[in-house]
C-alpha cells in the first residue's frame, strides 16, 4: 500500500512540476497561454492543449531517461544502488519508516518552494501587467484630453464660421 501512495505522490510532483514549469517558462509558456486563451475563447477548457504540452514534454522525459540510463555511471550506481537495496532489507522497520519520513518532510519542502515560486512569479507577472496597464490609462487619458481640446477647438471655427455665413446670408437692410 505504501509503494501505491508514494507513486501517486511522485506522480503529481511530477505533473505540479511540469505544469508550473510549462505555464512559467518564457518563451514555449507564452505560447502555451496563447494556445489555452484560443481554445476557452471557442468553448473549450484550456486542457486541451495543456495536455498535448505536457504529453510531449512526458515523451521527451521518456526519451531522455533511457538515454540516461544507458550510461556506465548510471548502470555503476544502478549496481551499487542494489547492494544498498539487499542492505536495507536487512533493516529494521523503524529504520525504513525514519527514512521514509525524511523523504516525505523533503517532498513537502519541495512542494512549498515551488509553491513560492510560482507565487513569486505570480506577483512579479502581476506587478508588470498593472505597470503597463497604468502607463496604458495614462496614454489613454492624455490622447482624450488631447481630443477634447481639438473637437472644442473645432466646435469654435464653425461656430465662427457659422456666425459669418449668417452675417451674409441675412437680408441687408436697404438704404433710401
Amino acid at each position: 500500500m505504501a509503494k501505491k501512495g508514494g507513486k501517486i505522490a511522485l506522480a503529481l510532483g511530477l505533473v505540479t512540476g511540469a505544469v508550473t514549469g510549462i505555464l512559467f517558462a518564457p518563451g514555449k509558456g507564452k505560447d502555451l497561454r496563447k494556445r489555452i486563451t484560443s481554445e476557452r475563447k471557442i468553448g473549450g477548457t484550456g486542457a486541451k492543449a495543456l495536455g498535448k504540452d505536457i504529453k510531449r514534454m512526458g515523451e521527451e522525459i521518456f526519451d531522455m531517461m533511457h538515454e540516461i540510463a544507458e550510461l556506465d555511471e548510471v548502470q555503476g550506481a544502478w549496481s551499487k544502488l542494489k547492494g544498498e537495496t539487499a542492505k536495507m532489507t536487512k533493516m529494521k522497520k523503524e529504520d525504513i519508516d525514519e527514512i521514509v519520513a525524511k523523504a516525505h518532510k523533503k517532498a513537502e519542502d519541495m512542494k512549498k518552494l515551488v509553491n513560492k515560486y510560482a507565487n513569486h512569479k505570480k506577483k512579479t507577472i502581476t506587478k508588470k501587467v498593472t505597470k503597463k496597464a497604468k502607463a496604458a490609462k495614462k496614454k489613454v487619458k492624455k490622447a482624450e484630453t488631447k481630443a477634447r481640446k481639438t473637437v472644442k477647438k473645432a466646435a469654435t471655427k464653425v461656430k465662427k464660421a457659422a456666425t459669418k455665413i449668417e452675417k451674409k446670408a441675412s437680408p441687408r437692410k436697404r438704404t433710401k
